[in-house]
């Protein structure tokens, strides 16, 4: 209904209080700290500004354990419930770390530890596989491996590809060089495996003849014994990983355990973050700290009667006109959750009119004409409340969910009065699957029938939101102390519009109040002119300005051309959904198709109706009147992603 009035607190407190002071401005989560001003820094003593990391590092550390707890998750051996409620916490736990707390922290610690030795020990067993899939070829080879030759000879062990016929190879090698040994150790299916025994004066003549047949040598040196019983120690240690792999993976299971605490950790951290920035913004002198910020008037009270418990001294002011006060909206609940609408457009100027209450109510109308259907108005209020009661969402995403659920009413309405149960599924089920005429179940009139009666209805609800647009704005030029503005800046266009639909009731009298209008406007627009002409001109010029209202009002045809595109769609499921006749299975097939079909148009018309009854406030409606420029409220809050406070 308002933006709240704000105070400017100023208290400087005993340095020693500091810390519980922040504790009490987080339980009471009311008071945005700001940077403080510094004190004079010629004057004793002097004041300084702590360059503290304690908020950094406790922001690493929810980082880390935030790394730790997903790779944690898939060792969880008792699933979360998909409705499992937040963990309840104290503010008194959100300022220690207690044992649950090093508990948790152990165990995230423990945990990286078995990652990084999981990770090493998969890396080993990789490598033994391999090891052991090279050696294979090798183990009727009965040489040992680590004997690459004596102090005449080498052995060269490798591979030919397999279509190399080696005794061709053998003979060429033995016409240029005598007294060799060569032997076909295996042969696969991509791979011959060969060893050659050469005398150490005759190795690079041999390594070359033998490259020129595609001969790759292969370094077996690093194992010892033969390849048998190479291989033979490689599986005992694969065995033996294998058991260290379970054993550390049954204790990450354990681990997993902990997460539930490691969140609770984690909210402990990024509370204990919250509240070392905003002590980085107090100013600190030898022996006290000096805080300023900024508080909702109505939190006045509560505000300070915590601090009269405190040695301090504090200051609650207006603000002065060099202050930026933040921005807060005070709306009843049925209206709070249509303030996230504005947020997304940009919150009004500290000071200036909240238009929450008035928007809702046409944003509430507006929606339910574009999504005009009963059973999807049902799915989104019943799916809303399902989604409030049972998961735990934030306080954005929770608005935004309030927010379809009240609309979905505005849909259950229009659907009555247009017939609109998944599109015209009555009519067309009747048709073709009982072999029925029935009328439209419409309260007022079937859209698809009559969509130049729907465009009508668009218009005329584009006309009362324009018009109490320029109400809202007559209504704050004359409450800030300008009647005049009032009356000739919009009680004259008043005046243009009423003439001219009053002139197909009584055309003269219709001629005679848009004329009064007309005059008005002409000899007020220009009144910032000096000269009469240049102020006759821009009175007549302001007369233009009603083809930008006559844009503005035919922008709500949209109303009817997304209510319109919601039941042409949903019209052709109903009609492939019963093409297969009043059998089994074309109950069944009807079942699933409108299923799977309304339920992805109702998400794309859902989108569709969101965003376009967005663009009709901030645009056609906003245009009239709005100031925006404010900035969000921030106050010294708990942080919380898995828990929630209990007393």
């Amino acid at each position: 209904m308002a933006v709240s009035k704000m105070k400017k607190l100023t208290a400087a407190v005993a340095k020693d209080d500091k810390r519980r002071l922040t504790q009490i401005l987080e339980r009471l989560s009311c008071v945005e700290i700001e940077e403080a001003p510094y004190v004079d820094p010629d004057a004793e003593p002097k004041a300084e500004r702590p360059a503290s990391t304690e908020a950094e590092e406790a922001r690493l550390s929810v980082l880390k354990l935030e790394n730790t707890i997903k790779k944690l998750l898939p060792y969880r051996t008792e699933k979360e419930g998909l409705f499992a409620p937040p963990q309840k916490i104290t503010f008194a736990e959100l300022a220690v770390t207690d044992e649950r707390f090093e508990r948790a922290i152990k165990a995230a610690e423990e945990a990286d530890g078995l990652f990084v030795r999981l990770e090493k020990l998969k890396a080993d067993t990789a490598k033994i596989k391999s090891d052991i899939d090279m050696l294979e070829p090798w183990r009727a080879y009965d040489l040992p491996l680590h004997a690459d030759g004596t102090k005449q000879t080498s052995v060269i062990c490798g591979t030919f590809p397999v279509n190399v016929d080696t005794d061709a190879v053998c003979a060429r090698i033995e016409q240029q060089i005598s007294g060799f040994y060569f032997e076909l150790a295996a042969k696969g299916d991509s791979a011959q495996y060969v060893a050659v025994i050469v005398h150490k004066d005759d190795e690079a003549d041999m390594l070359a003849l033998l490259s020129q047949n595609g001969f790759v040598r292969l370094e077996l040196s690093t194992f010892t014994g033969t390849a048998g019983e190479a291989i033979e120690r490689l599986q005992h240690e694969q065995i033996r990983i294998g058991d260290e792999i379970k054993g550390t993976t049954d204790r990450l299971e354990e681990l997993a355990a902990e997460i539930p605490e490691m969140r609770r950790a984690c909210d402990i951290l990024r509370c204990k973050a919250v509240r070392a920035e905003a002590e980085r913004k107090y100013t600190h002198t030898k022996e006290t700290v000096i805080l300023s910020g900024w508080v909702p008037e109505r939190a006045v009270e509560k505000v300070t009667t915590e601090l009269e418990k405190f040695d301090c001294a504090y200051l609650l002011a207006d603000p002065g006109p060099d202050d930026e006060p933040p921005t807060l909206l005070i709306n009843k609940k049925p209206f709070s959750p249509f303030e996230s609408v504005i947020g997304m457009y940009s919150l009004p100027a500290y000071g200036t009119f909240d238009p929450t209450f008035i928007m809702s109510v046409f944003y509430f109308v507006i929606f339910g004409l574009m999504l005009a259907d009963f059973v999807y108005g049902l799915l989104l209020t019943v799916g809303g409340l399902i989604a409030i009661r049972f998961f735990h969402l934030g306080n954005d995403m929770k608005r935004i969910v309030k927010l379809f659920a009240i609309c979905g009413v505005s849909c259950m309405i229009a659907g009555v009065l247009f017939g609109g149960y998944l599109g015209d599924f009555p009519v067309v089920f009747a048709q073709n699957m009982l072999g029925k005429t029935i009328e439209s179940p419409a309260l007022w009139f079937d859209p698809m029938a009559d969509p130049a009666k729907f465009l009508v209805v668009s218009l005329a609800v584009g006309l009362v939101h324009l018009l109490f647009g320029m109400g809202i704005k007559f209504y704050v030029l004359w409450v800030t102390g300008h009647p005049f503005a009032a009356i000739f800046d919009v009680g004259s266009w008043y005046l243009v519009y009423a003439g001219i639909g009053l002139y197909f009731l009584n055309p003269t009298a219709g001629f005679a109040v848009a004329g009064v209008g007309v005059l008005m406007l002409v000899v007020s627009q220009g009144r910032d002119a000096k000269n009469p002409i240049v102020r006759l001109g821009k009175g007549v010029l302001s007369l233009y300005d009603i083809v930008n209202f006559v844009a503005d009002l035919l922008s709500y045809s949209r109303i009817m051309a997304l209510g319109m595109a919601s039941a042409v769609i949903a019209s052709v499921i109903n009609i492939i959904s019963t093409l297969f006749g009043p059998s089994i299975v074309g109950y069944i097939l009807m079942a699933v198709i409108l299923v799977a079909a309304n339920l992805v148009n109702i998400a794309i018309n859902l989108l569709g109706s969101f965003v376009h009854t967005s663009r009709l406030q901030y645009i056609e409606f906003f245009g009239k009147f709005y100031e925006d420029g404010g900035r969000p409220f921030n106050p010294l809050a708990p942080e919380l992603e898995y828990s929630e406070i209990t007393e």
